[in-house]
């Protein structure tokens, strides 16, 4: 089932003022709305506008926590240092975070069950 961006997020979760002022400005810029930022929808423009969000209030304010940011957006810390290094590495800006966008080390075990020979 899909949202819809009708409803006014930002109050709902109640933001600040200097955050809600970001988002609208990121959301501009993007030309999307804050709504679509603030929710989950996750084609590439709602997603980089969103990284962009989280990367600009971090800025903003250094000493904010990854769980109180993830509040604002709804998603948990690990997403939101995903979302600082990929926008980092996506925008050649300032790494924020020592996240590691490697997916998986190499162990030249085989992945996956075995398959039967044919």
């Amino acid at each position: 089932m899909r949202r819809k961006a009708s409803t006014d997020v930002m109050s709902d979760r109640r933001l600040p003022h200097w955050v809600r002022e970001i988002v609208t400005e990121v959301a501009v810029a993007r030309e999307t709305t804050p709504n679509v930022i603030l929710m989950d929808f996750r084609h590439d423009k709602a997603c980089f506008a969103r990284r962009e969000a989280i990367y600009r209030i971090k800025v903003q304010k250094p000493s904010l926590s990854s769980p109180q940011i993830g509040k604002w957006f709804d998603k948990n810390p690990a997403t939101i240092l995903y979302s600082l290094a990929r926008h980092a590495e996506q925008t050649g800006a300032e790494r924020l975070s020592e996240y590691s966008l490697k997916k998986w080390k190499p162990t030249g075990k085989r992945v996956g069950r075995p398959r039967k020979a044919q």
